[in-house]
């Protein structure tokens, strides 16, 4: 889904482009089950989803993505030399 997505807000994630994706790459997954245990399971995973947005704002995260390693925040696309300097210290 991930390599099959749009651009930001692009409409990925609509009822219909999952739908195109799951009958082109996944045939053999049944369709209407999916819909079913998403639709039987919305309010739980709406739940989770609110709390991991309430846990990311605590930590400042407002965006994605953001990371977290140790006490150091590294938000947004960051090159490997920011992790490696942020991870290197806690090594030791």
């Amino acid at each position: 889904m991930m390599k099959a997505q749009d651009e930001e807000n692009g409409g990925f994630g609509e009822v219909t482009s999952i739908d195109e994706l799951i009958r082109a790459k996944f045939p053999q997954l049944n369709l209407a089950s999916i819909k079913a245990l998403i639709e039987e399971k919305k309010n739980e995973y709406a739940a989770h989803m609110q709390a991991d947005k309430a846990e990311a704002q605590s930590f400042d995260i407002n965006g994605t993505p953001g990371f977290i390693t140790g006490e150091k925040l590294i938000g947004g696309d960051a090159p490997f030399s920011t992790f490696e300097a942020a991870i290197d210290p806690q090594l030791l």
